[in-house]
């Protein structure tokens, strides 16, 4: 995930970068590649749908078995993106494929803490814009459950390039070690890097929300992705929040990342539809979004390590 890359050394090897990606790299397809490949499922009543599903997997979670007998920490904030983001927008939600839907690994032994869960469970939504002049492209969260050791929530939203070159959004929670070490991270994505482009599409609709909760803000590591990022915005808000209250629903990071949300919505509502050519460039400068952050990935060891490297190829 992107908040822990930018965030590196996490332990004594790399962690999570930005799943935001959907890109292939050196012949090889990434999990979230796959995500893209997917047919929509067309549904009239697709928002009811994918509720009741997620109320059946809770149902089931709580039901023990071979799941966490508890919810996921982060289960608020998925359920704030479908309630109060995605079903704002004209999104149908895509059906995966059943071994990217959902996948049940093992935490490794190296990890694991004396009162840990010996599973970690992966899961993934994903919503795709249907009508014409739609604004959004795609919404897809991922969330980890690996007991104490790992709680963990992405989520990643693509502009219609039909919009033009309007950001990319995404958020990044993580709790490690039973919430001895948080992170968060939500940003606006530049599709150029230039600032004059950044002063137009991002800061006068963050600016104030990035000012008025500075006290939270914490400034990022340029491990990874070194100090001036090319996918990365100046109000991308960073913070190494303390205990689980930092960080559950009502916080106030809590707050950033719905206004965050409610902010893009609204600016990707209002937006035209671009012509051709400007949509054309839109759709190569997300691609090139995908691209570089896929070249520096180092999630991928870890998800193999849970996961299974053939599933994680």
């Amino acid at each position: 995930f992107l908040v822990a890359a930018l965030d590196q050394p996490l332990t004594s090897r790399s962690f999570f970068s930005s799943h935001w990606s959907a890109a292939t790299a050196s012949g090889r397809t990434s999990v979230s590649a796959a995500f893209h490949s997917v047919i929509p499922l067309v549904c009239s009543c697709c928002v009811c749908t994918s509720r009741f599903a997620r109320a059946k997997r809770l149902r089931r979670r709580s039901q023990g078995g071979s799941e966490h007998s508890t919810k996921g920490f982060f289960d608020d904030w998925a359920r704030w993106v479908e309630d109060d983001f995605v079903a704002k927008l004209d999104l149908v939600e895509e059906s995966l494929p059943s071994e990217f839907a959902r996948r049940i690994g093992t935490v490794p032994s190296s990890s694991k803490s004396a009162d840990g869960s010996p599973e970690a469970i992966i899961e993934s939504r994903v919503w795709s814009g249907q009508a014409p002049d739609a604004p959004v492209r795609r919404v897809r969260y991922v969330s980890v459950d690996a007991g104490p050791q790992l709680q963990a929530f992405n989520a990643v939203v693509y502009p219609a390039p039909s919009h033009g070159l309007q950001p990319v959004l995404g958020v990044d929670v993580l709790s490690f070690n039973s919430h001895k070490r948080q992170l968060f991270g939500v940003d606006w994505a530049p599709m150029l890097p230039e600032s004059g482009h950044i002063e137009e599409r991002i800061a006068p609709f963050v600016r104030s929300i990035y000012d008025d909760f500075e006290a939270f803000r914490s400034a990022p590591g340029g491990k990874v992705y070194g100090e001036s990022p090319e996918f990365f915005s100046p109000y991308m808000f960073f913070s190494r929040p303390e205990g689980p209250e930092a960080i559950s629903a009502g916080s106030e990071l809590w707050r950033v990342f719905t206004r965050y949300f409610d902010a893009y919505r609204e600016v990707l509502s209002d937006s035209p539809v671009v012509d051709e050519v400007c949509s054309a460039q839109a759709q190569e400068r997300q691609d090139a979004y995908d691209a570089w952050h896929a070249e520096r990935d180092p999630a991928l060891k870890v998800f193999g390590n849970m996961f299974g490297e053939e599933w994680t190829e």
